[in-house]
Formats: structure tokens, C-alpha cells, sequence
């Protein structure tokens, strides 16, 4: 029995050992005893935040910590830690360093001292690349940021600095701007440069390169520097999406110059489709609906300008070219119903739902219709639209939560 026992044991930290060499091993310890374990085997701290079901982390686990140099690297080198931010010791964990995006990476020294952090996915050789930055004492989060906050400007430091905010989901719009205010119109046409614009264009959706600036007149006026790198329509629709969201600032603000800028620009490009705006690594994580972009933000203009006549006349003129495109006119439907709360606008949105259903009798355009229907205070014809766009969703397996939260409402109402 006492051999037997034996032989387990041999098996079993021969199974750990061959672990070791094909994943990231993590510490199973409370994170009290964290950096005192580290300090006694002379190794920095890595710590992977993730919870249950996160895409992004899976991914990074079946990928990049299975890959044999990486494993071998940061094993050797760091104490490594995972923190499970909806579980158990991890919540309490959590609390400490409020971490909000997943997989988040800490790397800090045996003191708990943070001295480099990245968020998101990344390839097995970029995630070597950033274990090795922290050991070999290279230009790390912490030490960029300490030095911007002394004051260094420097062009080339700033350059990297985006680099490591972006790569640490930190990057402000100040710090883009600091450093293409550096670079002169020659400097522009530059291969860091050129993707540089392209990549921070619009950064998480805010626009990181402004309508009319130096930088986006020379993406507008260049695109032939950029296809070499990038897809021309992708090229398009960031100065396309810059454009649409000073149009709308210009409405706000009723800018009348700066609002024909914008068209100007916008009437360049082909109408009659949405604007899809894609990430550097190809996801698809936007579009711009309206599929004649400079008369809707016309429509759009006039209203607001309280030009009820012109805005009429508009409608009209898009709605002509929309009749047969249920898609179009149930954007202008739905549109109606978050925003709108004329009766008579109210009423023509819910002739523009019916063609839609007319032309294509899908689930969206059945949950625009009820919603509407609802709105104008027909709650009865409401509650039995939402029944028919419930039973479409249902055979073809779509969501259908929008409709239930209707149906919901009306039965709240109703059994009062």
C-alpha cells in the first residue's frame, strides 16, 4: 500500500510538472500571502483578472497561456495570480485594484507595487513581448506615466505613450492630440503615422482625430496612403463617422458653417447604405444606419432649427426614396417612437412600420410596429402586434426581450 502511495505521488507531481510546461500555473494561495511568497522566491507578481464565461479570457487561455515560451517565461519569472472578479476571494480581491475590464494583466513588483498593466486579447508573441518589458526594466506603464507627468514631450516618447494608454485601456483624446500636434503635414505622410491616424481615428468611439484638423484633412485629402494598409471602405468610414458626429454637434448647436462643412465632406462618398465601422483586427463593432446620411442629417437639422415646413418636405423627399426599403423605413419608424412624441409625426411613422411589414414581415419590424402602437395609446392592437412579432422571434430563435418587456408593460397596466 505504502508503494502504491508512493507511485501516486510520483504520478501526480509528474502530471503538475507537465502542466507547468504547457500552461501559465497560478498560485493557488490567498492573495494575503501573495508578495510575501514572491519576495521569498525573488520573482515579480503577475496577476490575471477574469470571471466565468468572459470570451476574451477563454480565448486568452486556450491561446497564449498554452504557449510553451510563454508558459516557460512567465512561470520562471513571476509569481502568477488569478483573481475570479465575481467569485469568492476574488470579489473581496477586486475591491482592492477595481478592475472593470476582462482579462485584465497586472504586473507588479514583490512589494505590490503595479509597474505594468495590459487589458484585452492579445497574440502569444505580443504577450511574451510585455512579460519580457517588465523583467528586463524596459518602458513600462508606470515609468510612461511617471515620466508624462514630469512633463516629457517628447514626440517619440509620445508616440509610445498611446501605445502603452491604448494597450492598458487608459488612452485619453489629450494624449492622441499631444502628439500629432508634434508632427507637421510632411510628417503626416509617415507609415507610423499614417496608421497612427487610421488606428485612433475614433478610439472607442470617441473621435480621436477632429473634423477639419490637419490630421483628418490629411486622411480626406490622401486616402491613396492609406490603401496600401488598410481597406479603402474602412478608410472611408472613419471620415465618413468623424464627419456624422460633428454634423450632429453642429445640429446641437445649430452651426450652420459648420454643419454645411460637414455635408460637403459626407457628399463626397456613395449614399444608399449603412456605414459599418470595423476594429484594426476586423470585428465589426458599429454602423451608421441611415442609408442617405446627408438628407437624413438635412431632415435632422431643419427640425431642430424648428423649420417644420422644410423638415416636411425632406421626409418626403427621403421617403420616395425609401418606399421600397422596409429596412430604411423602419430606421425612420423606429427613430420616431425613442424620439418623437408629435401625434401626427407619430401617426405617419406608423404608416411607414406597415410598409415595412408590407414589404418584409420580419420580427424587428413587427417589435417597431407594436412599440409604436403602444406609444399612440393603442394598447389592445399593441399587445396582439407584439403576440405576432413574439411567434415570428420564437420560430426563427431570435431575442425577443424588447417584445416581452412590451407585452409586460401592457399587462401591468391591464391587470390593474
Amino acid at each position: 500500500m505504502k508503494h502504491l502511495i508512493l507511485l501516486s505521488f510520483v504520478l501526480l507531481t509528474q502530471f503538475e510538472l507537465m502542466a507547468s510546461d504547457t500552461t501559465i500555473v497560478f498560485k493557488d494561495i490567498p492573495y494575503a500571502r501573495l508578495f510575501e511568497t514572491a519576495a521569498a522566491e525573488k520573482k515579480m507578481v503577475f496577476m490575471y483578472f477574469h470571471f466565468d464565461g468572459c470570451g476574451a479570457c477563454v480565448k486568452m487561455e486556450k491561446t497564449a497561456f498554452r504557449d510553451k515560451e510563454v508558459a516557460d517565461f512567465y512561470n520562471s519569472g513571476f509569481e502568477c495570480f488569478n483573481v475570479n472578479t465575481m467569485k469568492d476571494e476574488g470579489i473581496e480581491t477586486n475591491k482592492i485594484f477595481n478592475v472593470r475590464a476582462h482579462p485584465t494583466f497586472l504586473f507588479l513588483d514583490d512589494k505590490g507595487k503595479i509597474l505594468h498593466k495590459i487589458v484585452g486579447v492579445f497574440s502569444p508573441d505580443s504577450f511574451l513581448m510585455e512579460a519580457q518589458r517588465v523583467l528586463n526594466g524596459e518602458s513600462t506603464y508606470s515609468k510612461m506615466v511617471g515620466q508624462y507627468k514630469s512633463g516629457n514631450r517628447d514626440p517619440q516618447f509620445l508616440f509610445d505613450y498611446c501605445y502603452i494608454l491604448r494597450d492598458a485601456a487608459e488612452l485619453p483624446v489629450t494624449v492622441l492630440d499631444r502628439y500629432i500636434q508634434t508632427q507637421s503635414a510632411a510628417d503626416f505622410s509617415r507609415e507610423k503615422n499614417i496608421q497612427f491616424i487610421y488606428e485612433f481615428a475614433l478610439h472607442n468611439f470617441e473621435v480621436g482625430i477632429p473634423f477639419n484638423s490637419p490630421a483628418y484633412n490629411f486622411m480626406l485629402d490622401n486616402q491613396d496612403k492609406f490603401l496600401p494598409y488598410f481597406e479603402k471602405d474602412q478608410i472611408i468610414a472613419r471620415l465618413i463617422w468623424i464627419a456624422h458626429r460633428a454634423a450632429n454637434d453642429a445640429i446641437n448647436t445649430q452651426d450652420e458653417v459648420l454643419f454645411n462643412q460637414t455635408l460637403a465632406i459626407i457628399e463626397q462618398f456613395p449614399t444608399g447604405q449603412e456605414s459599418w465601422f470595423k476594429e484594426m483586427d476586423g470585428r465589426t463593432t458599429g454602423v451608421i444606419f441611415e442609408k442617405n446620411i446627408p438628407l437624413t442629417l438635412k431632415m435632422t437639422y431643419e427640425k431642430e432649427k424648428g423649420n417644420t415646413a422644410q423638415y416636411r418636405i425632406l421626409t418626403k423627399e427621403y421617403l420616395d426614396g425609401a418606399w421600397d426599403d422596409a429596412d430604411a423605413l423602419n430606421n425612420m419608424a423606429w427613430n420616431s417612437y425613442e424620439f418623437e412624441d408629435d401625434p401626427k409625426e407619430l401617426k405617419e411613422a406608423i404608416k411607414w412600420s406597415r410598409r415595412s411589414i408590407e414589404l418584409d414581415n420580419s420580427y424587428v419590424y413587427n417589435d417597431t410596429y407594436a412599440a409604436l402602437l403602444y406609444k399612440t395609446g393603442k394598447h389592445k392592437k399593441a399587445y396582439k402586434q407584439a403576440q405576432k412579432a413574439l411567434a415570428i422571434a420564437r420560430a426563427e430563435n431570435l431575442d425577443y426581450q424588447e417584445t416581452m418587456d412590451l407585452i409586460k408593460r401592457f399587462e401591468n397596466v391591464h391587470s390593474k
